[in-house]
């Protein structure tokens, strides 16, 4: 079931909206944080001037910056699920055969976030970076975490998010969805095509320990460079392969 904040502290909130907010912006200055979230000045000043104090934030000409503080919070996220070096390895030696992008996701607030990305030789389709929040209905990530969950779960994702249409190809009928999430776990891969930006398309496949679903592992690209037969064949293939090899390794 999704979790849901029963008092919800809008301080903390308001740290962590100031928060996105500079990673948004790369950076961003006490005034231009607090037009953007409609907050005073004052009120910004004190979030930033905590956050800089506890290390999450950093100030360089003028701007404050996401500190280097959050990569042991990341780090911490990827050693929860079993992330370690060897099955890192195996996430670049993919991306470096494929020459695409590689992404580790899991499953979190309705959500497939992003715990690690390595890119091929290929230029890189998209910008995402770890922490990053995909949409279980529209990308080859998040169907293939949403095929695993039961249904009480995907009935409160169903309620909380509904299924919105980010391309003319999102599927956003609920039946149609479930007829596609039965044949994610019959076959054990999910694919996307156009579905969350109309060029990128992707593979990805269940990663699993113990009967327990862990997190999701994807190769995407553009239409071009992976549509058609090689999607099919080719780099789903190597993406069950490379799954099955991370899932030894946890």
């Amino acid at each position: 079931m999704m979790p849901t904040a029963k008092n919800p502290v809008g301080t903390t909130k308001k740290s962590f909206r100031v928060l996105e907010l500079l990673v948004e912006l790369d950076g961003a200055g006490v005034s231009e944080v607090a037009d953007a979230l409609s907050l005073s000045k004052a009120t910004t000043h004190h979030h930033l001037t905590t956050l800089e104090e506890m290390g999450y934030v950093v100030r360089w000409d003028d701007k404050y910056h996401v500190g280097s503080r959050f990569l042991a919070l990341a780090g911490a996220a990827r050693r929860r699920i079993g992330l370690d070096d060897s099955a890192v390895d195996i996430v670049d030696e993919l991306a470096a055969t494929t020459g695409e992008r590689v992404t580790v996701a899991a499953f979190e607030c309705g959500y497939a976030v992003v715990l690690y990305t390595a890119t091929g030789d290929r230029p890189a389709h998209d910008d995402l970076s770890p922490g990053d929040r995909l949409p279980l209905h529209t990308t080859a990530a998040g169907k293939a975490i949403f095929a695993q969950l039961d249904a009480d779960s995907v009935e409160s994702i169903y309620r909380a998010y509904g299924t919105e249409s980010f391309t003319e190809k999102t599927i956003t009928d609920r039946d149609a969805l479930g007829d596609e999430l039965r044949m994610i776990r019959q076959q054990g891969l999910a694919f996307t095509r156009g579905e969350h930006h109309p060029d990128h398309y992707g593979v990805a496949a269940p990663i699993t320990a113990d009967d327990r679903l862990v997190a999701s592992l994807t190769v995407s690209g553009p239409k071009e460079r992976i549509g058609g037969k090689g999607l099919q064949q080719d780099v789903a293939g190597l993406i069950v392969s490379a799954a099955k090899r991370v899932r030894h390794e946890l």
